[in-house]
């Protein structure tokens, strides 16, 4: 569905409101748990809680963790998408390589490997190799499913490079937020970026949408 924008578009516009519920219901962080990061920068303009996105954590816990690093996804299309993502984020300096696997997969094939991974984690292993010879010393498993897969059968580094669980470290990275939030006090800038509406004019713009 994500290669046709207006798809995209509508099938992303829930995540904003998937955000403001969970604030409304008292939740301390909302994550965005997608390497497409739908509405990162709207969804953080009209919260107060911390939102943290999948793709951000994982990218800037990498460069904690290596100089370089790579991405491997399921296929060569997403892998296209996800330079993007890296750009977004001004760390293509950092970046040794966008690799799709070998055999390109969806989440719902990825989701029946979890019963037999062997082929599945022996062609990451293969991409993977591949992306360490070429400079990258954190290896980013750029899909929840396929993170989950690697860290459940203990596959946490290759060849001397680390192999990143981005699910696990996304919510460390939120608990960091909330913990900075209520310790240090310290919250999302509305300055430039993030501005957020006022609250008349959020209802005007609500009451339109539900009309």
């Amino acid at each position: 569905m994500h290669r046709y924008p207006y798809a995209k578009l509508t099938l992303q516009l829930d995540a904003i409101e998937f955000g403001m519920r969970a604030e409304r219901e008292g939740f301390d962080a909302y994550i965005i748990g997608s390497f497409s990061e739908p509405f990162l920068q709207e969804t953080r303009s009209v919260l107060d809680i911390p939102v943290v996105s999948l793709a951000e954590a994982s990218l800037l816990t990498a460069c904690s963790l290596s100089e370089q690093f790579a991405l491997i996804s399921l296929s060569s299309a997403y892998a296209r998408r996800l330079r993007g993502v890296v750009k977004r984020h001004g760390l293509e300096s950092r970046l040794a390589g966008v690799h799709g696997l070998t055999t390109p997969r969806d989440e719902a094939e990825v989701d029946s490997a979890f019963a037999s991974p062997g082929e599945l984690i022996e062609d990451f292993l293969s991409v993977a190799r591949k992306a360490v010879d070429g400079g990258a010393d954190c290896i980013i498993p750029a899909e929840g499913l396929l993170s989950e897969l690697l860290y459940e059968n203990h596959v946490t580094s290759i060849a001397d490079a680390t192999v990143l669980d981005c699910v696990g470290a996304t919510l460390l990275h939120a608990e960091m937020l909330v913990n900075a939030k209520r310790r240090l006090g310290l919250g999302v800038g509305r300055r430039w970026a993030f501005p957020k509406p006022p609250p008349d004019l959020l209802g005007e713009l609500r009451a339109g949408r539900d009309r």
